[in-house]
């Protein structure tokens, strides 16, 4: 099965939708004022061969125009997610939904936020250091295509039916009982989640993995339930984040983001991502082209534990939050090192 999340599909299937969208209006309206004029040119001149032949072949192409997409995406919808194509058809329409609910942000404000190469190493002290703790915890980056699934749990009910497989994701399995190369990530993540919420330490979760590095670096009230719940806590927290930026549909990430900036949507997806940029990447994994913390689980598939990957531009809208805390935030719940050291 496509993901059409993870490819250019979606948002190419958003354009093919809004172009139909469009010729499904126009077309016909251009038609029928094509029409008009044959059948005026008739009443003018009656003895006009063919003339009504040609006005009826006008409304009858102004009703295919008008029918065909109508019927491919009934068919669509009939189908729904049983093949690749009309699953991503219908995926299609979260995006253009979404992206007339985006909310600009002027140019003036965009150009803030691009960072400049030369300010690299002097740039945001609690970005830099999210992103740095992002790479030195995750064991693979692209383009290697290593993935770590948590073990399958095994049983019936109603998720197993619908998702048409016997299992549920399980994001709580120790990670490195997966893979020793995950201890690091599976030691912050025991340090960070532990103390003030005992036992929910999610390791395949977008929200937590994102949530534990966040922690252990800027903010360690900072929310772990899922993705809105990091939206909600973050508005109510404006001294210590910063809406930057919304991203729109068909934006790149290396052009809008700096090193530890964390990247959420409950719109289209929910996800929950750090955005560590390339330079910090390439430092651990030199052949990566990398740009991106992630892990993620949903009802019908495994949790995959976090890794550095890659993404150009994205397909839904994202918010760019960054920490602004008043003081030096580092190590002030835990001491990384020592963790990291034991």
């Amino acid at each position: 099965m496509i993901n059409c999340q993870d490819s250019s599909l979606l948002p190419i299937l958003s354009i093919v939708k809004r172009i139909m969208f469009l010729i499904q209006i126009i077309v016909p309206i251009l038609l029928l004022v094509w029409a008009t004029i044959s059948f005026i040119k008739l009443v003018k001149n009656p003895e006009e061969k063919n003339g009504i032949k040609k006005i009826v072949n006008q409304f009858l192409a102004a009703g295919i125009v008008f029918f065909v997409p109508l019927i491919v995406n009934v068919v669509m919808m009939m189908l729904g997610d049983t093949n690749d194509i009309s699953s991503c058809w219908l995926a299609a329409d979260d995006i253009i939904s979404i992206s007339n609910e985006y909310q600009a942000v002027n140019e003036k404000e965009k150009k803030k936020i691009i960072p400049n190469a030369e300010d690299y190493e002097k740039g945001n002290s609690f970005g830099l250091r999210i992103a740095e703790l992002a790479v030195r915890v995750a064991p693979v980056a692209s383009p290697d295509n290593t993935t770590f699934y948590a073990p399958w749990n095994f049983h019936h009910d109603s998720i197993s039916e619908k998702c048409g497989s016997y299992y549920t994701p399980n994001p709580w399995y120790p990670p490195s009982l997966v893979d020793p190369r995950y201890k690091d990530f599976e030691k912050i993540m025991d340090a960070v989640m532990d103390p003030p919420k005992s036992g929910n330490k999610a390791y395949g979760s977008c929200a937590q993995a994102a949530a534990g590095i966040i922690r252990a670096i800027a903010d360690p009230d900072f929310e772990t339930s899922h993705p809105h719940g990091q939206i909600v806590y973050m508005s109510n927290n404006t001294e210590k984040w910063d809406l930057v930026y919304q991203m729109k549909p068909g934006e790149k990430y290396d052009e809008v983001c700096e090193p530890g900036d964390l990247l959420i949507t409950d719109q289209g997806w929910t996800h929950s991502m750090i955005y560590v940029g390339n330079d910090i990447v390439r430092e651990k994994f030199s052949n990566s082209n990398g740009n991106i913390f992630q892990a993620g689980y949903d009802d019908c598939d495994h949790a995959r534990y976090p890794r550095i990957d890659y993404m150009g531009t994205t397909p839904v809208p994202f918010n760019i939050y960054r920490p602004t805390g008043d003081g030096n935030f580092k190590y002030e719940f835990i001491d990384v090192e020592e963790v990291l050291g034991s």
